[in-house]
């Protein structure tokens, strides 16, 4: 195996943890204490610098046989070699395509030399799938040719002899779904209450995501759809950075006028303004801020510090035009993720991480973003979000939830494959992406009788087109350093480009005599503001919202250019000059802020 410092030269998630290693295990032979990678480590340094112990040993295990010869890492093979020498007798069952766990050291390079690190091993295929129908067996087979680091071999279903003949030539036994993102979670309860209804037992059906938070959008379908569920998720990922922050906006922004500092505190963090330490010391002691009061507190701060805190009080205000104009919880979400700067944050968060084993706080505000088509309202959504987390169980009956890396070598008679996007499927941060096929396909063949990948219509991974038999899509470009593809997932819905390009919306009709309307008083606004016109908005911006026509704070923040800070500067004149526009009566005045 590599040394500690080289091995964590190549996975940097902790920095300084190798410098540290031998510190820990002198700890714990102080203590007398070992933890279960210590059994390993200490079981191969006594055997390497104890030629009568090893002898013995050797000995003792003069033919091995080991299951699952995939999931091995470098120490266990190493301890492996250790036992099994000299004849090295060691009968392995393995499948080089379920090698899933690279991020702790398996690799299938150790199937793939076998024989090198054996000498004089034979082989045997098993290339007959007792489990899965033609469908499944067919599909996966599309998905792996594309894989390099690959043995060689053919695996096709059984037929007559297959352990389930009613599902070995059914129909529709394998299939993908593309649907809007909005529609993933109530989608995947009708499919799941669909296998139900024709009597599909609860303990007979699976749902996998790739990674754990992913789960969370199903969890809550399933919850209003009244279906009883099993899964690992719980009240800790209310505690995850992000999943925190946003439920703090979400609290600030249904209550502008009694705020709790603590969520303030909270919202200040994240996004990052660098007025954490200076939010902490304004708010110590206050309670029930109205957004007045709050902007007040500024007045005490130097001129960055004020911009910033302006900003913050900026946002606040725009989410709480937000509800107060009738934005559903999924809007609201959105509006902190691409306006509020949440999404950055993740970004910002997620680019330390380089392993795919855990979700990042991306994933988790996706699943957020999910999670609020189901509930939809924002004022109960707090409560909704957190009772079913609290009441969420991985004992008891009901249909399961989790992970595609806790299944491996279980078997269920219908599988949903869930948010197969591109993602999550390769996900976000893998750098292998032969393994993220490999996930993939270990998910798909849970299935005894039918899988279905569902998967976002705007983003579905690329696997989904080798599974259906089509030839594999060239990698997409490398993300540019300032546009990180950890943004990507969060950005939702295209918008409409920057101004320097144009879009098809662009050549849209729009109300000349609204823009004229609007100009006007932009115009007279930009001077009682002594600042150029363009300041106030744009004359794209005005366009856009010309041919909107937008009634509601909810429906003007969905314009091109009109950002927090406009929305808190301008909504109230502009969609009041709107309403106007459309009864034809005169337009207002102009606002007094």
């Amino acid at each position: 195996p590599a040394a500690p410092r080289d091995r964590e030269t190549e996975r940097n998630d902790v920095p300084g943890f190798a410098g540290i290693f031998e510190a820990y295990r002198a700890g714990l032979a102080e203590r007398d204490e070992c933890d279960f990678d210590e059994q390993v480590y200490e079981a191969i340094r006594l055997l390497l610098a104890d030629p009568e112990l090893r002898a013995r040993w050797q000995r003792r295990c003069r033919h091995l046989l080991v299951d699952e010869f995939q999931d091995l890492t470098p120490a266990y093979l190493l301890l492996l070699r250790l036992l099994a020498s000299p004849g090295l007798n060691v009968f392995g069952v393995g499948d080089d395509d379920q090698t899933i766990y690279g991020y702790a050291g398996a690799d299938p390079r150790f199937l793939l030399e076998y024989e090198r690190l054996f000498p004089g091993a034979g082989s045997a295929a098993l290339e007959v799938s007792y489990r899965c129908p033609p469908g499944v067996v067919t599909a996966v087979g599309h998905l792996l040719v594309n894989n390099r680091r690959r043995l060689p071999k053919t695996v096709r279903a059984a037929s007559t002899e297959h352990a389930n003949p009613a599902a070995a030539d059914a129909p529709g036994a394998f299939r993908v779904v593309r649907v809007p993102d909005e529609a993933m979670a109530a989608t995947a309860a009708g499919i799941v209450a669909g296998w139900r209804d024709e009597g599909v037992p609860d303990g007979g059906i699976v749902v996998l995501g790739r990674v754990n938070s992913m789960l969370l959008p199903v969890l809550a379908a399933l919850d209003e759809a009244g279906v009883g569920t099993r899964c690992l998720l719980e009240t800790s990922l209310l505690h995850r950075s992000l999943v925190r922050a946003a439920l703090a906006w979400m609290r600030l922004a249904l209550r502008p006028d009694s705020m709790d500092p603590r969520d303030l505190t909270e919202a200040a963090r994240r996004p990052g303004r660098k007025i954490n330490q200076v939010s902490r010391e304004l708010l110590e002691g206050a309670w029930d801020l109205s957004l007045e009061r709050l902007a007040a507190l500024g007045a005490r701060l130097n001129e960055r510090q004020q911009e910033s805190w302006n900003g913050f009080v900026a946002d606040i205000e725009a989410g709480s035009r937000l509800v107060a104009g009738g934005c559903d919880s999924r809007r609201l979400v959105e509006f902190l993720m691409q306006q509020v700067g949440l999404g950055r944050a993740a970004g910002s968060l997620d680019s330390g991480r380089t392993r795919p084993d855990r979700a990042t706080h991306a994933d988790d505000l996706l699943a957020l973003r999910r999670v609020a088509a189901v509930y939809s309202d924002p004022t109960e959504f707090h409560r909704q979000f957190t009772g079913l987390l609290r009441g969420a169980s991985e004992v008891g009956d009901g249909v399961l939830l989790t992970s595609i890396h806790r299944v491996k070598g279980l078997e269920w008679d219908r599988v949903l494959v869930f948010a197969a996007d591109e993602t999550l499927m390769p996900h976000q941060l893998a750098t292998d992406i032969e393994e993220e096929r490999r996930v993939l396909h270990v998910a798909v063949t849970r299935a005894r009788s039918e899988v279905l990948v569902l998967a976002d219509e705007s983003r579905p991974s690329r696997f989904l087109d080798e599974l259906e038999g089509r030839p594999p899509k060239p990698d997409p470009p490398k993300p540019h350093p300032e546009r990180p593809k950890l943004l990507e997932a969060i950005r939702g819905p295209k918008r409409p480009r920057s101004a320097k390009t144009r879009t098809p919306a662009d050549d849209k009709p729009y109300d000349e005599a609204l823009f004229e309307t609007l100009r006007q008083w932009r115009l007279e606004e930009s001077r009682r503001r002594q600042v150029p016109a363009y300041v106030v908005f744009d004359d794209r911006t005005l366009k856009g919202i010309a041919r909107r026509k937008p009634t509601t704070d909810f429906d003007l923040s969905a314009v091109s250019g009109v950002g927090p800070k406009k929305m808190a500067d301008y909504a109230e004149a502009v969609v009041a000059m709107v309403r106007a526009h459309r009864t034809g009566d005169p337009p207002p005045g102009p606002a007094r802020q």
